[in-house]
C-alpha cells in the first residue's frame, strides 16, 4: 500500500534526516559543537575522504543514538559527490537521485 501511494516508510525518513543533519553538521550550517564527536578517520583507502570514526558504545541507548548511527549512515555513502556537494539542496537532490 505504501509503495502505491508513493509514500516511503518511516525508518527510511529518519534516516534521511539524519544524513540531511550530519551534512548541516558537517559542513557548519548549524551551531553544533561536534568536534568531540566528528573525529576524522586518518586513514582513507576506502569509502570517501570525509569519514569520520564511530565512538565506541557498550550501552544500547547511545550506540543507537544520533551521532553513532548519522556517522555510520555518513561513512556509507559510495558516492564522494553526494558529500562534498556545494549546497545543501544540491546534496538533497543527488540523495534523492541516489535512493531511486
Amino acid at each position: 500500500m505504501m509503495n502505491r501511494l508513493g509514500l516511503t516508510t518511516l525508518g527510511s525518513r529518519r534516516q534521511t534526516a539524519k544524513v540531511f543533519m550530519m551534512y548541516r553538521i558537517v559542513d557548519n550550517l548549524v551551531d553544533i559543537n561536534a568536534r568531540s564527536v566528528l573525529i576524522p578517520a586518518g586513514v582513507h583507502t576506502r569509502g570517501h575522504a570525509n569519514r569520520y570514526i564511530v565512538p565506541f558504545t557498550t550501552v544500547n541507548a547511545y550506540q543507537f543514538s544520533f551521532f553513532p548511527t548519522g556517522i555510520r549512515l555518513w561513512n556509507g555513502f559510495p558516492e564522494l559527490f553526494v558529500i562534498t556537494s556545494p549546497s545543501i539542496d544540491v546534496f538533497k537532490t543527488m540523495m534523492g537521485e541516489l535512493y531511486t
